[in-house]
């Protein structure tokens, strides 16, 4: 009796060996033939759904740039209608994640990262983004994930699945922070050093007669120039009346102590805020602040391109998102970053700027003007330090493509 069952035993083994041998035969017999297909093709997964974030705005643009010459399918949770830059490219489909797509057809795919990979804004969205890199090793496709963060805690599915597809995955991370944090982490097929592709987003020239002839104004009058950027979200999370007193009463000391004007933008049109955006509250601080002649504030930009020439003009940037400062740094400014979620360190890390004077916890803004009255009195030796590190560092941007 313990014969036969010794051999069904070893029978069930033998079984289970040959059945895993012929799907590694049939997989790698698939994925031969997928790679004979005339893949003409780029699929490309944005960070979101392009709703109003004019940092996604530079980082799409700016991959479509890069690939202008060929047919490229944009892939997001939703359409949100044609963007004015669109128009710009040829070749370009738009599907959302309820359609179905031909695999077959791409030689790329390129998951923009930013920081939504991480699981903490919810981990459906990075688990799916995830999964296309896995059906597209089954095809054999060049898979990628660049310019993305991973910030200190990982949610544990979004983990699991990072260590399923590293091993054919190759990672561009745009931070230093976050680039040790993937290696200790993932074994990646190639893991990289890179930077935020928002940098490579070429600018507009200002066609706004109004504020170009603002900008003479303050410059014969020999006024420092600054721009501002609010963040909703940081609104929402203290309270909107504590957020506009608080940073209406730091902008009026900053004019009122300095010689300067100050121009209230804003990178992001989505309302955040209970129904407020980036954009209205920008306009609320301005009225707030009252000194018209000192204060520039544009109506009706749509997207990140659009508000680049604006940025230009600064010497400084003062900014509670992220890509209003990466946009700072294209031009060489220096950022005083208004931080949250560990996001600002790595890119001041980059561009050499000491953490302690150049940013602030939007938790934490008792020294709020303090620490921004020292930053700007250093303004010129914080500007030669961006200067010095600034084409390394687009070198390193230009790395998520090689």
């Amino acid at each position: 009796m313990e014969f036969f069952l010794s051999q069904s035993k070893n029978a069930k083994k033998l079984i289970f060996i040959l059945r895993e041998l012929i799907k590694k035969i049939i997989f790698r017999t698939l994925k031969l033939s997928y790679s004979l297909f005339n893949k003409t093709k780029i699929l490309i997964i944005p960070p979101t759904i392009l709703d109003g974030s004019f940092g996604d705005d530079l980082m799409v643009f700016t991959v479509m740039n890069k690939y202008k010459n060929e047919a490229k399918v944009i892939y997001s949770e939703i359409y949100e209608g044609e963007k004015s830059y669109f128009k710009e490219f040829s070749n370009i489909e738009f599907k959302t994640w309820k359609e179905k797509l031909n695999f077959y057809q791409f030689s790329k795919i390129i998951i923009l990262g930013a920081d939504n990979m991480t699981g903490s804004y919810g981990e459906s969205k990075p688990l799916f983004k995830l999964s296309l890199i896995e059906k597209g090793r089954f095809y054999n496709i060049d898979c990628k994930i660049i310019s993305f963060s991973l910030s200190k805690t990982l949610i544990k599915n979004v983990n699991d699945k990072f260590l399923k597809i590293a091993p054919y995955t190759k990672a561009y991370l745009r931070d230093p922070d976050s680039y040790q944090r993937a290696k200790n982490l993932f074994d990646f097929k190639k893991i990289t050093l890179a930077a935020d592709i928002g940098l490579l987003c070429p600018s507009l020239e200002s066609n706004d007669l109004k504020f170009n002839q603002w900008i003479v104004d303050q410059k014969i009058k020999n006024r420092g120039i600054l721009a501002f950027c609010p963040n909703a979200l940081q609104a929402k999370k203290i309270g909107l009346d504590k957020y506009l007193k608080l940073f209406s009463d730091f902008l009026s000391s900053i004019i009122r102590e300095n010689k300067v004007a100050v121009m209230f933008l804003y990178h992001d049109i989505r309302k955040q805020c209970d129904f407020l955006s980036d954009r209205d509250i920008s306009k609320m601080l301005k009225d707030l602040v009252g000194v018209p002649e000192l204060s520039f504030y544009p109506e009706g930009i749509e997207n990140g391109l659009q508000m680049k020439p604006y940025i230009k003009e600064s010497e400084v940037v003062i900014s509670g998102r992220m890509h209003f400062g990466i946009s700072g740094y294209s031009f060489g400014k220096p950022l005083f970053g208004i931080a949250y979620e560990d996001k600002f360190s790595g890119l001041q890390k980059h561009f050499g700027l000491d953490l302690m004077e150049s940013l602030v916890g939007y938790e934490n803004l008792e020294n709020l003007l303090e620490k921004f009255e020292l930053f700007y009195r250093n303004k010129e030796s914080n500007t030669e330090t961006v200067l010095k590190n600034r084409s390394k560092v687009l070198n390193l941007a230009c790395l998520n493509f090689e």
